[in-house]
């Protein structure tokens, strides 16, 4: 706790400290501290500057724009290549199961004719019939 309250007083003295110094400058109309290694400081930023508005008006030109447009039109033409490539897929498939539900339903008669033959294996007989049907009268 002790040192951020330090870090934070000396922060504020430099604050002060440097707003000072700038009004004493405007002042007078020049630079009083340091005069050479803020002006090299100067030059050295003025050409980051116009190296990056440079790279910023080739980044708004045309050619970076096309470039990217490019980039997307690539990026949308490979996932509509995978999506026909999958579909091609999922086309045979559903081809190749309706070949074998097709097999599969000449082989046997088909399911409805299955639960017919069920139906019929389990089926009672005329006398389990009538002797469900007095159980149930008797019962009620």
């Amino acid at each position: 706790m002790l040192s951020s309250i330090a870090v934070m007083a000396i922060s504020g003295i430099l604050a002060i400290a440097l707003f000072l110094l700038n009004q004493a400058e405007r002042a007078k109309g020049r630079r009083i501290l340091m005069v050479s290694i803020r002006e090299k400081l100067d030059g050295w930023l003025l050409r980051r500057a116009e190296g990056w508005n440079r790279w910023k008006r080739y980044v708004g030109a045309s050619s970076f724009r096309l470039f990217l447009h490019y980039l997307l039109h690539q990026g949308l033409g490979a996932a509509l290549f995978l999506i026909r490539w999958l579909e091609a897929r999922l086309h045979g498939l559903r081809k190749r199961n309706r070949l074998v539900a097709k097999v599969s339903g000449t082989e046997s008669g088909g399911h409805l004719r299955d639960i017919a033959a069920h139906k019929e294996e389990v089926a009672l007989s005329e006398e389990e019939r009538k002797e469900r049907m007095e159980r149930s009268l008797n019962d009620h």
